[in-house]
């Protein structure tokens, strides 16, 4: 079970990196993003943004769920 949640929570914080690197790109353009701006608007830190995505490209690919 535990497995189970930590997988959820994963997947949570990969969407919520991702949706916030959407919303970002459509507010700002996306040449005027950093990763930084994702992972705050996300509320994780810079460190958990890179255990998920390479960089800002990456996060806007992932598929939407």
């Amino acid at each position: 079970m535990a497995s189970g949640l930590r997988e959820r929570k994963k997947l949570d914080t990969r969407r919520a990196l991702s949706d916030a690197a959407l919303t970002l790109a459509f507010e700002r353009g996306l040449e005027n993003i950093t990763r930084e701006d994702i992972a705050n608007l996300a509320g994780v830190s810079l460190r958990t943004f890179t255990n998920y995505f390479a960089g800002k490209y990456d996060a806007l690919a992932y598929p939407a769920a």
